[in-house]
């Protein structure tokens, strides 16, 4: 069972690396027609969609994830922040992570209307903000530097809930594919579309308590 964990550590490890960011498209391609090892399968799931064969954006694929969570999150603790500046810092996070869930979330089912995608984006913003700034305000008031520094992270975590909730919301009520072993449909299954989400929510919270 170690062996197997470690095995897809490993794996995830190899998607989130940031190198694939400049792999060129020729290499890509090469690797769709046949994967032959774990860094070309890696390469595809970071930078082709399962779901619809797509190249997914560049600043929204999986590896883009390290680097532009490194830049957000060292913007938001910067000590002695206004409420004007809790706020900037969480929009361009939500942003960033509203684009992330929308290119990357299952597909199976059919693409998210416009309207889902505003909802989402507007309920983490309003969720991350009052979070953030909520927590900040306990900060002064217990006088606690360390606190203040800790806000914004806070409302980090919890609107990740809400973002990745909120923007796959679909999955959770109609399901998602489940494929074989050889890659074909089966079946739809609510529980795993549960479970993906579940991964989801906590392998972002661990990205950014890491960073």
């Amino acid at each position: 069972m170690d062996s197997e964990y470690l095995a897809r550590a490993g794996f995830v490890a190899k998607i989130l690396n940031p190198a694939n960011l400049l792999t060129a498209k020729k290499t890509v391609e090469q690797a769709k027609l046949k994967p032959e090892d774990d860094n070309e399968r890696a390469l595809l799931a970071a930078r082709v969609h399962p779901d619809t064969g797509n190249y997914i954006p560049l600043p929204f694929s999986l590896p883009a994830i390290i680097p532009a969570n490194l830049f957000i999150v060292m913007g938001m603790l910067q000590p002695n922040q206004t409420n004007k500046t809790i706020a900037a810092w969480q929009i361009i996070n939500q942003s960033f992570n509203t684009g992330v869930n929308w290119a990357n979330a299952n597909k199976s089912g059919g693409e998210q209307s416009p309207g889902e995608l505003v909802k989402g984006y507007t309920v983490s913003v309003l969720a991350s903000c009052a979070m953030s700034m909520g927590f900040d305000r306990v900060a002064v008031w217990r006088e606690s530097a360390f606190l203040r520094r800790m806000a914004p992270l806070c409302g980090v975590l919890g609107a990740n809930v809400v973002n990745v909730a909120v923007m796959r919301g679909r999955e959770l009520t109609e399901g998602i594919a489940v494929v074989d072993q050889r890659g074909e449909q089966v079946g739809v299954s609510q529980v795993a579309a549960q479970q993906a989400i579940t991964h989801t929510i906590i392998s972002r919270n661990l990205i950014a308590i890491a960073l």
